[in-house]
């Protein structure tokens, strides 16, 4: 006969684990878009990233915009039936979106430098930005036990590991035609700002006649808004005209790069609502690194610049980085779901 007190502890185990079917197939959708909103890019090398980011943004609006449109007649999941657009929530949003737009800016960049399947398992040091984000300005920390606490810097460790693997993915040969170093720099960058950037979102949807897709909205302006600012600090009257010179077919492909992101987004705040910010967002980046390493790898053959008798290796490292990176994320998600 099993002891009353491991029955309790075995309970208190799964029951953070007992999501329901939206939040489960919500996480499920955020980490599979997210992981594939960055494939456009790969067929416009030759536009600028602050440009694309412009025209990224405008496909966040273009999404965003339909969806709320239609939660304000139909009864959509993680809806509200009666909305008030508090300026509050409104304006929470507006920074959201500036702080993802900068994020933004420079994970195109590290793309466009060391591309898809190296750049993701760095970003996903965001789930120890976002994990702490949780805490501090969420107020999401239930309870803390040592035993927990060991097992989140294991997870934490995991990351860093990851993370540290996969910088290594590379060559002599390959640093001098890329900018593998700063690549690597503006993956780090970027998830300082993808970390924080779903705080004042949460924060808004506190309010219970305030919507998720209302929320991701207003996003999407305060993102076009950090772009044309972010872009134009940085290129001055040059980011106009280079995003004018640039090809339809490279707007067309940022647009849809940011449509793929907008069912993403909204995805993921749909998850993020029921089960917070420490837990959906390390189990979505989670999938994020698998989906973006299958894209890299098996698709657009990246690490191509390595000499083949160095390749092979850099591909094992690069895969035992995203290992250590998917377990990291898994045991920070399931830390987080005991802690919170």
């Amino acid at each position: 006969m099993i002891p009353p007190s491991t029955i309790l502890n075995m309970h208190n185990l799964i029951t953070p684990f007992m999501l329901s079917l939206v939040a489960i197939t919500a996480l499920i959708l955020a980490g599979l878009f997210f992981g594939s909103q960055f494939v456009p890019q790969k067929y416009c090398p030759s536009f600028d990233t602050r440009a694309y980011n412009l025209s990224m943004m405008f496909g966040i609006a273009i999404v965003s915009g339909m969806i709320a449109l239609a939660s304000l007649f139909l009864d959509m999941p993680a809806n509200v039936q009666e909305k008030e657009f508090a300026p509050i929530n409104i304006g929470l949003c507006l920074v959201a979106g500036i702080i993802w737009s900068l994020g933004n800016l420079f994970i195109l960049a590290a793309i466009s430098k060391i591309g898809i399947s190296r750049t993701f398992p760095v970003v996903n040091l965001v789930v120890v930005v976002a994990f702490f984000a949780g805490i501090i300005f969420l107020g999401e920390l239930r309870s803390i036990e040592i035993a927990i606490i060991i097992l989140l810097f294991f997870g934490i460790g995991s990351v860093l590991v990851g993370s540290y693997f996969t910088t290594r993915a590379t060559s002599k040969e390959e640093k001098k035609v890329r900018d593998v170093k700063g690549g690597i720099i503006a993956a780090l960058l970027s998830t300082i700002f993808f970390g924080f950037y779903n705080v004042p979102i949460l924060v808004s949807l506190r309010s219970e006649t305030w919507s998720v897709y209302l929320a991701v909205f207003f996003l999407s302006l305060g993102a076009i808004l950090g772009a044309i600012l972010f872009g134009f600090l940085w290129l001055r009257k040059e980011l106009f005209k280079i995003w004018k010179r640039a090809q339809k077919k490279w707007h067309y492909l940022a647009i849809s790069g940011c449509m793929i992101w907008g069912i993403g987004q909204v995805s993921a705040n749909t998850a993020m609502e029921e089960v917070g910010v420490s837990i959906g967002a390390p189990a979505i980046q989670g999938l994020v690194i698998v989906v973006g390493v299958l894209w890299g790898l098996a698709v657009f053959k990246e690490l191509g610049d390595i000499p083949v008798v160095r390749r092979r290796k850099a591909v094992y490292v690069l895969l035992l980085g995203c290992c250590f990176a998917l377990i990291g994320s898994l045991v920070m998600g399931y830390v987080a779901s005991l802690l919170f």
